[in-house]
């Protein structure tokens, strides 16, 4: 691309291309590129089990690709304060699909998420992420109501009522994942130290209350901490043989034996397989992209002088950091396992049109940082 464009070219593809983090964007590119990689290895046995062609699922997730690439470039292209504007958009149009989904989603192991819409299936909380942590940033770093106080309570009211219609369907990694951003957000903003321990102490007290009302989630936490007799540890311990017996080399593409007792092998149990299939070494390459993204746009944050562009790079971040730590410490038995999608690798449509387009905001912030 350096050859196509000189550093002289005013076009907008010339001025994009070295202004962008090429090395953001590449890292990017290499964790979906190993998610297709996975995709070939993991996914025909999961479609040879529901009766499907063995490539089904690899097809689904390629048709996905293409748009997700599309919209990440198209949203690092954009102005910050164009960004902002869609993002506004997005959100209210997702958020109307979100309190909408209990009631026309369909139901999928216990859960309705998911919005059927012709012949594709939509999980709106994922494409609603990255929306809503650009407008909680823009609302804490603008102090709407001139007081620090009913700012920070209004983004309170929001995200309480963002995790109230998620809780519906029920899914409690989603709200966690929103809860952790938000509270990283607002402590940045500024919060006094007592009102981040009474919030603190408020995510400690609705974990308990959940715990309780929703009979999946304690189940999990029961089978994870051995308190449940019945508990059926099949998945994890599958994970755990796999990679055990993946070496620091791997059995080979296509090879692993684990796979095949997997439910959701392609999903939220892909990291077993790549290293069961590739080797630790396979686990280190993903570690390693995902760390370098985060260090890098650490770096970004703690350069950038602009309140709204810390907080929303911030926000990001947190939310990819938060799904890789919490899907690779279900994968190594060290959480009860939570359904939650590696980004960027896991299958699943809406979960990488949703990451593409976090990492579409991040490389427009940093973009916008390295340009100021």
């Amino acid at each position: 691309m350096s050859l196509i464009f000189s550093r002289t070219d005013k076009s907008m593809l010339g001025q994009w291309w070295w202004t962008v983090d090429r090395s953001l964007l590449a890292a990017a590119m290499a964790l979906i590129a190993i998610g297709v990689l996975l995709s070939f290895s993991a996914s025909p046995v999961v479609a040879k089990r529901i009766g499907a062609e063995p490539y089904f699922f690899v097809y689904r997730h390629l048709i996905y690709i293409f748009p997700s690439i599309l919209l990440m470039v198209f949203f690092s292209m954009l102005s910050v304060q164009t960004m902002r504007l869609i993002c506004w958009g997005g959100l209210l149009v997702t958020f109307i699909l979100l309190v909408l989904t209990p009631f026309i989603g369909k139901e999928i192991k216990g859960a309705v998420r998911w919005i059927h819409i012709s012949f594709f299936s939509l999980q709106v909380t994922e494409i609603f992420k990255p929306f809503y942590i650009v407008i909680t940033a823009w609302i804490l770093s603008k102090n709407w109501f001139n007081n620090i106080m009913k700012t920070w309570a209004f983004s309170a009211f929001l995200t309480v009522l963002v995790v109230f219609f998620v809780m519906l369907q029920p899914d409690f990694g989603m709200s966690f994942v929103i809860c952790v951003v938000w509270f990283v957000q607002i402590f940045v903003s500024g919060l006094p130290l007592l009102w981040v321990l009474i919030v603190a102490l408020g995510g400690l007290v609705s974990v308990v209350v959940i715990y309780y009302l929703f009979e999946h989630v304690a189940s999990r936490i029961d089978r994870f901490l051995g308190l449940s007799q019945q508990a059926d540890l099949y998945q994890i311990q599958q994970s755990l043989h796999s990679i055990k017996n993946g070496g620091f080399f791997g059995v080979g593409p296509g090879e692993g034996h684990f796979k095949m007792f997997l439910p959701d092998a392609h999903a939220d149990f892909i990291f077993a397989v790549a290293i069961e299939e590739f080797g630790v070494i396979m686990g280190l390459i993903i570690l390693f992209l995902f760390i370098f993204i985060f260090t890098k746009a650490f770096f970004c944050y703690v350069n950038d002088q602009n309140m709204f562009r810390q907080l929303a790079m911030l926000g990001i971040v947190i939310q990819f950091a938060v799904q890789m730590i919490v899907n690779i410490s279900s994968t190594l038995s060290l959480i009860p396992t939570k359904g939650m999608t590696l980004p960027f690798i896991s299958y699943g449509g809406s979960s990488l049109i949703g990451v593409s387009i976090g990492m579409g905001i991040l490389l427009c912030l940093t973009r916008q940082s390295r340009i100021d």
